[in-house]
């Protein structure tokens, strides 16, 4: 759909700015609401507004396109040179940690080499003793080589490190189709989640339903697994998408049988709390 106060007319591969109307439902309904030039204000990181006299053929469309993803991977890598330069790296084994340090305390993630997994909740205390090491080995053993899973792999440590909880809980609270669902995750699982770790469990909840009555239920959360693939190639992941299923006819939840009663995204969750 198009915003009446839209202005321009619309064609094929225009760039548009797109606004969220209502994203209670598994397809998000919105509308066209900016039509944007392919002129990039590389000062201010911002594509210009669009006007009738510019001239689409005096920009490449893949060429933008490759701007802006270059600004996004500059950014990431900007916030994780910030990361590196208040942490310490240790490694022992088939193992390698970074410990970052801020306002709220010592926050430590760990790499599994072997298993090619991360260790979201180390102790402090777990990485006293162990060698130290590099920032540059820690980036060559966990990033690796392929620049789509270092990308993921980088935008998933700072996510952990910048928004995990270091004690205590998390509390959400989804509005779904059956009612507000109030849902209450450990640090570890949350930073489980965060990290891009694989992620499903039965919880029961609290519901709160639009007559003010209340019941309980138990409720699937499901984060960072593509439908029900259970695959660990991270290639394979649907990172930062969060499901919340219920079983049907009041069953036990089954892989076959549910209805899905909420999703968001990752980033929708953390402006939480």
């Amino acid at each position: 759909m198009l915003d009446p106060e839209l202005g321009h007319r619309i064609f094929e591969s225009d760039f548009v700015l797109w606004k969220a109307i209502n994203l209670d439902q598994k397809i998000p309904i919105g509308v066209i609401g900016r039509k944007i030039s392919l002129e990039l204000d590389l000062k201010k990181g911002e594509f210009l507004p669009f006007k009738e006299s510019s001239k689409k053929s005096d920009v490449d469309f893949s060429k933008a396109i490759s701007m802006g993803t270059q600004l996004a991977t500059a950014e990431l890598d900007f916030k994780l040179g910030r990361i590196f330069t208040e942490s310490e790296f240790f490694e022992t084994g088939d193992k390698i940690y970074i410990s970052y340090e801020d306002h709220t305390g010592k926050h430590v993630v760990g790499w599994d080499t072997s298993s090619k997994t991360w260790i979201p909740n180390v102790s402090s205390v777990e990485v006293y003793g162990f060698i130290q090491t590099s920032p540059k080995k820690f980036t060559e053993v966990v990033f690796g080589k392929s620049e789509v899973v270092s990308q993921i792999r980088k935008r998933n440590l700072v996510t952990r490190l910048l928004n995990g909880l270091v004690s205590g809980g998390i509390e959400l609270k989804p509005k779904t189709s059956v009612g507000v669902v109030t849902i209450l995750l450990s640090s570890d699982h949350w930073n489980q989640i965060l990290i891009g770790e694989p992620y499903l469990e039965t919880l029961d909840c609290d519901v709160s339903q639009s007559d003010g009555s209340k019941m309980y239920a138990d409720f699937t959360l499901v984060c960072n697994w593509s439908g029900f693939d259970r695959e660990k190639d991270e290639m394979q992941r649907e990172y930062g998408q969060m499901y919340l299923r219920l079983g049907l006819n009041g069953q036990p939840y089954q892989e076959e049988s549910f209805r899905e009663v909420w999703s968001g995204s990752l980033k929708q969750i953390a402006q939480v709390f």
